[in-house]
């Protein structure tokens, strides 16, 4: 019997500040519905995703 994995993940919801944290000084922020990506044994990542809003300042 060979061994194997599959792994599947979800963030939903969040938001990406890249750049800038702290108060009004952000320059860069991803607001995302939701991020998916799944992984096995001898494929390729998938990765998935749903940008909602993007804010440059």
């Amino acid at each position: 019997m060979d061994s194997g994995y599959r792994v599947h993940g979800e963030l939903r919801d969040f938001a990406l500040h890249l750049f800038g944290t702290r108060g009004e000084w952000r320059v860069i922020t991803l607001e995302f519905d939701h991020l998916r990506f799944t992984q096995a044994t001898g494929a390729k990542t998938a990765i998935a995703c749903r940008v909602r809003h993007k804010v440059s300042v």
